[in-house]
């Protein structure tokens, strides 16, 4: 209550949180919005030492790095390609070979790189890692045989270099995804599997629209005006620009009235890589402290953003 603002556990949370503070592995399988970053969050403030976290997209650490400091956690820090100088670089590998920070977040390629390795071994050496954290385990299975490569040695890299505890979470996976991700995770028999996944259904609902090409923007725009009533929501896209783009839409969303940002990963054409990365910052900001209701985005929003 006095860190995270919560009265109590939710099914499957504090089962969770007591097998990572007796130093066993565990599998997360809970419903979207269940409260899966609470279990890994809540025992590395129970245990001494730093908790590792790897997440899927740039999004993603972004936005639990802001709500672990808007809890008051101060020793937070995301080590990813958005930190380009050298020095900054530098500084935060020592900052974790020396045990300062309390929650440190990567993407899985960052654990492939051997000054990263080298930092963390420093620290594991020295007894200061508390845990690790796989989060979004689903892509372990659907990813990492395609293009995150890095996907699957995450966990074996890991253990290579501390026997810590793995808490390995998801909401989204069938039995096979599962099954094939806490087999890539190293998680035998013996670590436990807290599955609430059958109240899946609880909290999602699916509806399809069928229309004509030319009338996609007319259904979209209904959507919408029922978004801003409604409270928030985000329009993914399967590209940047062009017809499908989630740039080109929001132009065409904002010819008819409606306030709309827009997040993707690479710098749309024409402009710096910097000026993006700061737009982008600034739309997901807008977004998730409900400035802006809604948003146009690509998969690199991520997933597991922690808004209604």
């Amino acid at each position: 209550k006095l860190l995270f603002g919560k009265e109590g556990f939710r099914p499957g949370q504090r089962e969770a949180v007591e097998r990572l503070l007796e130093g066993r592995d565990v599998f997360v399988f809970l419903p979207t919005g269940s409260g899966k970053s609470l279990v890994f969050q809540l025992a590395a403030c129970l245990l001494p030492g730093t908790c590792l976290v790897v997440e899927p997209t740039l999004s993603l650490i972004e936005d639990q790095v802001r709500r672990l400091r808007a809890s008051g956690f101060e020793r937070v820090l995301a080590i990813t390609s958005e930190i380009e100088d050298d020095r900054r670089r530098a500084k935060a590998l020592r900052d974790l070979a020396s045990g300062r920070l309390h929650f440190c977040y990567i993407s899985p390629e960052r654990l492939q790189t051997a000054s990263f390795r080298r930092a963390l071994a420093h620290l594991a050496r020295e007894g200061g890692l508390a845990l690790a954290a796989v989060d979004e385990a689903h892509c372990v299975s659907e990813w990492g045989h395609d293009f995150r490569v890095a996907y699957l040695r995450a966990a074996a890299t890991l253990r290579s270099i501390a026997p810590v505890p793995i808490a390995a979470l998801t909401g989204t996976a069938s039995p096979d995804v599962l099954a094939e991700s806490r087999r890539l995770l190293g998680m035998g028999s013996d670590a436990a599997l807290i599955d609430m996944g059958q109240r899946q259904a609880s909290n999602l609902r699916f509806h399809l629209v069928r229309c004509k090409a030319d009338r996609k923007m007319d259904h979209l725009e209904r959507i919408l005006e029922r978004v801003r009533r409604a409270g928030s929501g985000i329009v993914f896209f399967p590209a940047v620009e062009g017809e499908r783009g989630a740039r080109s839409a929001a132009v065409r969303l904002r010819a008819l009235g409606l306030e709309v940002v827009v997040y993707h990963g690479k710098a749309p054409r024409g402009m710096e890589e910097k000026r993006w990365r700061e737009e982008k910052r600034g739309a997901a900001s807008a977004f998730l402290e409900g400035r802006v209701v809604r948003l146009a985005a690509t998969q690199a929003l991520g997933l597991g953003i922690d808004k209604p």
